[in-house]
């Protein structure tokens, strides 16, 4: 109930404008993960992620990062720039069993993927944002996907997502 709860309460937000911050930090934090989730894209979604991600993880990622949705073999940021890669293999080799009509499918290139459209919004060391993803759900409405992150001292620490 609460996820329902903050995930009503981000698509309300970012019905008025796509960027919504209650402070000055929290309008930085904004600014930083638009910047980090472009440069998570681009080195995940890009020829070379083994040697392009890892750079961006520690700029970004703190070391005792924690992630609650998605599972990690290592912790810490070690075990998110694994985690990152594994995904980004699997977007670029889908199992032949996957799931063609699921709603990321379309999601494959770098291009795809800059062009979503995204609403962030932030409570001062918590950002969170909504993207429409390309397809829509079987009633036809868009397909929307939630994140928040938590920052400190400039780094993501802690990462949930709507699955």
């Amino acid at each position: 109930m609460k996820s329902a709860t903050i995930a009503i309460a981000v698509v309300a937000a970012t019905l008025i404008q796509s960027v919504y911050a209650a402070d000055a930090q929290g309008a930085a934090n904004v600014e930083l993960v638009k910047t980090y989730v472009r440069a998570v894209r681009v080195a995940t979604f890009g020829n070379n992620p083994d040697q392009d991600l890892r750079p961006v993880a520690e700029k970004y990622v703190s070391e005792d990062y924690v992630e609650h949705t998605y599972p990690m073999d290592r912790p810490g940021r070690e075990g998110y720039i694994q985690m990152m890669l594994k995904r980004a293999a699997a977007r670029r080799n889908p199992p032949a069993s996957s799931n063609a009509t699921a709603p990321a499918a379309g999601v494959r290139s770098l291009d795809a993927v800059l062009s979503l459209k995204e609403r962030y919004m932030s409570d001062g060391e918590y950002v969170i944002w909504a993207t429409e993803l390309p397809g829509p759900d079987p009633k036809g409405q868009p397909t929307m996907s939630f994140n928040m992150v938590h920052i400190v001292n400039g780094k993501v620490t802690e990462h949930w997502a709507s699955g």
